[in-house]
């Protein structure tokens, strides 16, 4: 045989090789041993006699009453509104609730012990003490708001009446009725939370830079004027600083009027919102205190004007203004005009 033919046989053997290997049978798997789960423990079982344990409810969180029940007719106590307490006392039943917002350096149980609950049977009736009030100095601890350290605007008043009512589980909206400066704050409560509100009530109330355009009334200080034009001139200028100062009583209400005014006139409108202004004809404008009244017979146009100026800026605040003027003097005359006013705005016993 030649060379060259066993060449060529050499690889053809070594393919025959490779092709015997791959028909070849695979061996199989290799299978695991089956390992048999431990067989569960015997049930416990409990001593002759004694009975089996009681299936557990599951345990569900309970609603917490609120502070003030529908049906109560009386409250007088504390709020915590967090951190601290407002002192709210609330008489009757009845929606939408009125809440009074009393003026600036007076006492809530001088101007509305007048509106008893037994001659304004309308709806709830709600009065408090602001933080910083004059009313509690004469209040017990039981019935005493909580003070703040920092001067702080009606804004910030509105904040702590709005906790508050939160808090006593009163649900708005409600019917803010107010006195002089306290009328500021239910028309800024009315214009930031304008679904909370059915309507204002406000009851003489100071318009903006009224407590300083009543000071510029007063000349120039000089050695000769009276004793009156100068306690009427301090009166107002502490008044436009929420203070009060005289031989006998020193007060604070820690409120920056200016900055309060100033949010007040951002108020543009409060749109169709109920709104009555009760006022007298003449004497809306003498001061609670005798320091604040006309010390001469020609300061008193001028206060009126200044007065009423403030009036005008509180009727253009609604399409819905109604302004009541009423004769004789401050409560007697004004209860009747109030439950009325109450009454048209929805108030409804319980």
């Amino acid at each position: 045989m030649k060379t060259s033919q066993i060449a060529l046989r050499a690889p053809a053997a070594l393919l025959l090789a490779l092709l015997a290997a791959c028909s070849a049978p695979i061996p199989a798997p290799v299978q695991a041993p089956q390992v048999k789960p431990p067989a569960a423990p015997p049930a416990l079982a409990l001593p002759t006699g004694v009975p089996a344990l009681p299936t557990l409810a599951p345990v569900l969180p309970t609603a917490v009453p609120p502070l003030i029940a529908a049906d109560q007719r009386l409250f007088d106590g504390r709020v915590d509104i967090g951190g601290r307490s407002l002192a709210l006392t609330c008489h009757g039943t009845g929606e939408p609730v009125a809440l009074f917002e009393e003026g600036l350096l007076e006492y809530v149980d001088k101007t509305w012990n007048s509106f008893t609950p037994a001659q304004m049977k309308v709806t709830r009736l709600c009065s408090y003490f602001r933080a910083n009030a004059s009313a509690n100095d004469l209040a017990t601890s039981n019935t005493k708001s909580d003070p703040v350290a920092t001067r702080r605007t009606a804004l910030d008043q509105v904040e702590d009446a709005r906790a508050m009512m939160k808090a006593a589980g009163l649900k708005p909206p409600y019917i803010l009725v107010s006195n002089g400066y306290g009328a500021m704050i239910d028309v800024l409560y009315a214009a930031k939370y304008p679904r909370e509100v059915a309507g204002l009530i406000l009851i003489e109330p100071d318009g903006p830079g009224l407590y300083q355009n009543m000071a510029r009334l007063a000349p120039a200080k000089t050695e000769e004027e009276s004793l009156w034009v100068t306690l009427y001139r301090a009166f107002w200028e502490n008044r436009a600083q929420a203070r009060f100062v005289s031989p006998s009583l020193k007060a604070d209400e820690m409120i920056d009027v200016p900055a309060s005014e100033a949010l007040l006139t951002g108020v543009k409108t409060l749109g169709e919102l109920p709104v009555v202004i009760l006022h007298r004809k003449e004497r809306g404008v003498l001061a609670v205190y005798p320091e604040g009244r006309p010390p001469e017979p020609d300061y008193f146009p001028r206060m009126t004007a200044a007065w009423r100026a403030g009036i005008a800026f509180y009727e253009k605040l609604s399409s819905k203004t109604t302004v009541v003027e009423l004769d004789g003097t401050f409560f007697p005359e004004f209860r009747p005009a109030l439950i009325d006013a109450l009454k048209k705005m929805g108030a409804t016993p319980r």
